[in-house]
């Protein structure tokens, strides 16, 4: 640390503003599988250990492959030709206006990414034979992060743990696509400076969020999060607000996308999952943490809906590969000190300035 530097703020605060409480869900493009897998595994993973380390008041941080693949392969049919797909697209420009392919493939190279296809025509079709050629095989990834307040956000990327694994997150090669939806309310600070130009995050104005602490007693380390699509209607809204409460959820979120409303909730477990079967799901999937040496009693729900999928995992860990590999997931559906949080408006913070 130079001396010019501030030093960093204590961490670990259970306190939070819950006018700043707001969710940022992410709908991720990846090249394919196997990336979206080392994304989890190589630096997702490890960015939850140290949010989970550090910030209480991150109480959600899931990282999953989306039950729905349908955006993955609407998106596919869309790259016709090398010079349609997002990796080259912006260089096949560049390089027409006269910058030299040898600095595009630095470039490219630096970011991982197959430079052989900037010597073909951009016309080239983009048929299986390329797709193979390159990996191509897109998975859709959806991402869940709940920031109970300004301090939590800021303070959950403050250290080199968490900084070094997002620079493996962010790693161009794996990247195709992506959408940041803003749920809640967070501070004009945070969503002018960070959100919005750098996530280039949507605000969704019809939705929900909320945190209810007092659902959170319960058996100490068994939690389940669930996720679900219902077909978007005049009272669906209202179905799925009695549903919630009946379910006695710790975090909830609701939201339009496109003609569905989706859902997700955590909750402590056992729980009776009755509720569910009066909203007419027509996909999801629930993950099941527990203590891992309760991982060999779990069976499947028999008041859970057959059309979710469901996944055992263990509680103590911040990776999982299931499903032989067709199933991996990441962080946490509630940190483990949910119970020790308090919610205190008076709670403000100003983002140290460093140098």
């Amino acid at each position: 640390m130079s001396a010019s530097r501030k030093p960093r703020s204590e961490k670990g605060h259970k306190a939070f503003n819950p006018n700043e409480s707001f969710c940022l869900s992410v709908s991720w493009i990846l090249r394919n599988p196997q990336v979206a897998k080392e994304m989890l595994s190589e630096g997702l993973q490890v960015c939850a250990k140290a949010t989970q380390r550090d910030t209480p008041c991150v109480p959600m941080y899931m990282f999953r492959k989306a039950y729905d693949q349908s955006p993955a392969e609407e998106y596919a049919q869309t790259i016709k030709t090398i010079g349609d797909h997002p990796h080259y697209a912006k260089i096949f420009k560049s390089n027409e206006m006269g910058i030299p392919v040898t600095f595009s493939k630095v470039k490219l190279s630096t970011a991982g990414i197959d430079a052989a296809p900037l010597e073909w025509p951009p016309s080239t079709p983009f048929d299986a034979e390329k797709k193979a050629q390159l990996g191509f095989a897109p998975v859709v990834m959806s991402f869940t992060e709940i920031y109970l307040d300004a301090r939590s956000f800021f303070e959950h990327a403050d250290s080199p743990d968490y900084l070094s694994a997002y620079g493996v997150v962010m790693q161009g090669h794996r990247s195709l696509t992506a959408k940041t939806k803003c749920l809640g309310t967070p501070t004009d600070y945070i969503f002018d400076t960070v959100l919005g130009p750098y996530l280039q995050a949507e605000r969704v104005k019809d939705s929900t969020l909320k945190f209810e602490q007092s659902n959170a007693v319960g058996e100490q380390g068994s939690w389940a999060f669930i996720e679900f699509c219902v077909p978007h209607s005049s009272d669906a809204s209202e179905l799925i607000a009695d549903a919630i409460k009946s379910l006695k959820t710790t975090c909830s979120l609701t939201f339009q996308d496109d003609s569905k409303l989706r859902v997700e909730v955590a909750l402590r477990w056992p729980a009776d999952l009755s509720a569910l079967n009066t909203l007419g799901i027509a996909a999801g999937q629930m993950f099941l943490f527990v203590p891992t040496d309760s991982l060999g009693n779990v069976t499947r729900p028999e008041s859970l809906p057959s059309c979710i999928q469901f996944y055992v995992c263990d509680g103590q860990a911040l990776f999982h590969d299931q499903a032989d590999g067709q199933m991996f997931s990441a962080g946490y559906a509630m940190h483990p000190l949910v119970l020790e949080l308090q919610a205190d408006e008076t709670v403000t913070y100003k983002k140290n300035p460093t140098s």
